[in-house]
């Protein structure tokens, strides 16, 4: 696929020098962009990859404007070279037929008229590996996930083979960030994606790695990450008070925190775009609503609820607006020689100026029309960049209200707008519209008029948001102006109006314009149970065989909603008949309610590949899940690990067989970790185990996990092994430290701190001595059996690994937040 994925950006890069030499390439009064780079073989999908499109229909000039624009060549990617990457016959080399793009798809179109409707050859389906659908879920901590309607970024190296080492995901954590034993990251970075809970991913073993783990700040981050280009730096918002938004440039290392509750600090100092000393990591952090700026002669400090930062990559800026309803231009967002900065900014709404409001969203930037596009949750704006001004400035194009005045402004828009770049349209979402309703709103990038199709009454949900929906692989081929073409959105229920069904806006072929009366109306099935809740945003996924929407439903901050996500194949228009015997459609599939509150936004990640595991959608659960199921102590304990304080042991024996042992007294009778406590074994007695086999309740189970320490040593690479009811095994390793020496080895966590152990003479050794805490992700689909502990290391008497509790979870373990991976082609 990479040659392809190449052929087409030198194709189109010839065709621009072509126009340039004719003259009839459109002039760019845009922000100063550089040279065409080198054709990436991959990159970074964010946020505003789902908030701003690019449809097969655009013209020539248009796709040249945007030819280093990675949201660009993601949008080809997942929409044009996935259809023929499924076709048979010769590889494409030459011609643009040849490369699978028709006459229509790259047409110079000049004359305003209709573009014909491009109709997608018929894959022929490939075929698929059946594996556990639901691959595995990492804790992100006791506090908070991802926040609600938010969404994990995707990195991958190379869109035409996963990689183990180099694609990766970012999940921003909204918890107060602390660095500790136990401590809590705000901002995480996972990799080794392509697993699953069997062992039998792409990748090695049953769970992703901690890529990295950082606390930053003092705050939570409510808001999406942005990588740069290249990946090596994160973009993101921590409010480090209710009141106080920061804008963090994060250059990260490998290696550096073992887990979302065992995070690092950066190690180096941030400084003109790089880390000083080189190699470090370090983090850049602007106060951006401290200062004054051209446009903005007062400053209000305020957080930011809903304004996600938009990267204009070719230009090196960013758009970003805060709760002061102020919005903001960043000159050198990734710069790795200048500092990034507000460079002018210009107030959007001054109601919010000294009345914060979470209301603003986030901007997204048209670069054809040099335009940048914000709302406040009534109005949307359209300011153009002048950039290049002698006093660099935002003016005023337009402004459209389509929200309720009665509103004050607490029907939020969520992330942003969506915005057709090639047919110049922009989609917003009201919980409570200008008529009283729930809706969407189909507006030219004029502003000048508009469409609004009802969803439903007025929301009445605590959180009364309705995120933005997604259109049909057929919009992305077609543009509106076919009567295949679908936007798919949720909407308030008719009747439970703190709950919301799934809808379906079909198009007028001749205008393009959104039909009012929706093609599928009021679809309870997204939420089993008709409780209150809300979805998640939704994410289309073209793999050029199927495409399928991914929904999550659940009431964020609660497990009292539906908890599920449910995918639909969308290869036709869903419409109120289109289901078995002229009913309303079902999903094709749902998973069981696992998922507390619902998910955040869906990430997919973007590779073009058939290799089993490659292709995937992540999100963050939106509550804490159930407490895990403690293993009860049915095998017998075989290590006497705890004592008493003053009592007298054998000089061979104690936890390390050499006179040492935990203290009762510090220990108590039970730790809590994850939300699920456990409770020790007796002290002065058989307490803890080693170099055994330990029964497990039967059941099925997502995750497995383990308290333990190692003893005389720290013991690298020590194998776990699960078995299960039919006699299969899944291997789990694991480095274990030893309880006096913390090596902060990945995915181990600290999870209990003594000041002291005791002494077989019935002294004190007043040194500190630890417990750590361990996840793996096991196969779902089987019944468990066993746990087979490593054995003694070989060559000694007694450096081991000592365990003392195990439990079993249907999550990710414990009362947690989860980030979770699920396959493109079913859930469970």
């Amino acid at each position: 696929m990479g040659h392809i994925f190449r052929f087409v950006q030198r194709a189109i890069l010839c065709v621009s020098t072509l126009l340039m030499v004719t003259g009839t390439m459109y002039a760019q009064d845009t922000l100063t962009i550089p040279a065409p780079s080198t054709p990436p073989s991959g990159g970074p999908e964010d946020w505003s990859n789902r908030h701003v499109i690019y449809t097969r229909n655009g013209s020539v000039e248009d796709m040249l404007k945007l030819r280093d624009d990675p949201r660009f060549l993601n949008s080809m990617l997942q929409h044009y070279i996935r259809e023929h990457r499924s076709q048979t016959g010769p590889p494409a080399t030459t011609g643009w037929n040849e490369a699978g793009w028709g006459d229509n798809s790259l047409r110079e179109d000049t004359s305003g008229a209709d573009t014909p409707e491009v109709k997608p050859r018929r894959p022929i389906p490939r075929i698929r590996n059946k594996r556990s659908k639901v691959d595995w879920s990492v804790s992100l901590g006791p506090t908070a996930g991802i926040a609600m309607g938010e969404t994990p970024a995707v990195y991958v190296a190379n869109y035409a083979a996963p990689s183990c080492s180099n694609d990766f995901i970012v999940y921003t954590i909204n918890a107060a960030a602390a660095v500790g034993r136990p401590g809590q990251a705000n901002l995480v970075g996972l990799t080794n994606l392509y697993t699953n809970g069997a062992g039998t991913g792409f990748c090695s073993g049953t769970d992703p790695s901690f890529l990295f783990s950082y606390a930053i700040g003092s705050g939570g981050s409510p808001l999406s990450p942005v990588p740069s280009l290249d990946g090596t730096k994160i973009a993101w918002i921590e409010n480090r008070t209710a009141t106080h938004a920061y804008l963090h440039i994060t250059k990260w290392v490998a290696n550096q925190g073992a887990s979302a509750t065992y995070p690092a600090a950066v190690t180096g100092v941030f400084s003109n775009g790089a880390c000083i000393p080189a190699g470090s990591s370090c983090d850049g952090a602007i106060d951006y609503t401290a200062s004054t700026y051209p446009g903005c002669s007062t400053a209000f400090i305020a957080a930011n609820g809903h304004s996600d930062l938009y990267v204009d990559y070719p230009s090196n800026s960013g758009f970003i607006s805060a709760n002061n309803g102020l919005l903001y231009h960043i000159k050198n967002i990734f710069s790795a020689t200048t500092s990034p900065s507000v460079d002018f900014c210009i107030p959007v709404n001054p109601t919010f100026e000294t009345t914060p409001s979470t209301a603003m969203s986030g901007a997204v930037y048209d670069s054809v029309l040099n335009q940048v596009f914000i709302t406040d949750s009534e109005k949307i704006y359209a300011y153009t960049v002048n950039a290049s001004a002698a006093t660099a400035n935002f003016s005023l194009a337009a402004s459209y209200t389509y929200g309720n005045s009665l509103s004050n402004y607490n029907y939020q828009t969520g992330p942003g707008p969506l915005l057709d770049a090639f047919n110049g349209y922009l989609y917003v979402f009201s919980g409570y519209d200008a008529n009283s309703n729930t809706s969407v709103t189909q507006l030219p990038t004029s502003l000048a008029s508009a469409v609004t199709v009802k969803l439903g009454p007025k929301s009445a949900n605590p959180n009364p948001i309705l995120f933005y929906g997604a259109f049909d692989n057929h919009y992305f081929t077609n543009g509106p102006k076919s009567a295949l073409s679908t936007l798919y959105s949720c909407g308030t229920d008719s009747t439970t109006t703190s709950a919301q069904d799934l809808f379906a806006i079909s198009f007028n072929a001749i205008t393009g314009l959104a039909n009012t009366t929706p093609a599928m109306s009021s679809n309870k099935n997204v939420n089993p149970g008709g409780n209150n809740g809300l979805c998640s945003p939704i994410t289309e996924f073209y793999d050029g065989t199927n495409d399928r929407i991914f929904v999550g439903m659940g009431e964020a901050g609660a497990a009292s909603g539906a908890n599920v996500v449910t995918m639909w194949n969308v290869n036709t228009q869903l419409t109120n008949t289109s289901g078995p015997g002229g009913t309303m459609p079902t999903p094709t599939a749902s998973t069981a309610a696992t998922y507390p509150g619902g998910s955040s936004g869906t990430a997919a990640d973007n590779n073009a590949n058939s290799t089993a595991q490659a292709e995937n959608v992540y999100f963050s659960t939106e509550q804490v899940g159930a407490a895990s199921t403690v293993v009860p102590a049915t095998t017998a304990y075989n290590v006497k690990g705890i004592y008493t304080d003053g009592t007298t042991f054998l000089v061979t024996g104690g936890l390390d067989h050499d006179g040492n042992a935990y203290s009762s007294n510090l220990l108590g009778a039970s730790v809590t970790w994850n939300g699920t406590t456990y409770t020790f074994g007796p002290a002065n007695n058989l307490d803890a185990w080693q170099n055994t086999t330990i029964t497990l309740p039967a059941g099925s189970f997502s995750t497995l996990e383990i308290l333990a320490a190692s003893v005389n040593g720290n013991l690298p690479s020590q194998n776990f092994i699960v078995t299960y009811t039919d006699a299969t095994t899944t291997t789990l390793t694991q480095s274990v430290s030893d309880w006096f020496t913390p090596q902060g080895y990945p995915g181990e966590s600290v999870i209990f701190s003594t000041a002291y152990r005791n002494i077989y003479n019935g002294t004190k050794d007043p040194r500190t001595f630890l417990i750590y805490g361990y996840s793996f992700g096991i196969n779902p689909n089987k019944t468990v059996k066993s746990l087979t502990l490593p054995p003694v290391k070989v060559g000694t008497a007694d450096n081991v690994v000592v365990v003392l509790g195990v439990a079993l979870a249907a999550n990710c373990g414990g009362k947690d937040y989860c980030a979770v991976k699920l396959t493109q082609t079913g859930l469970q």
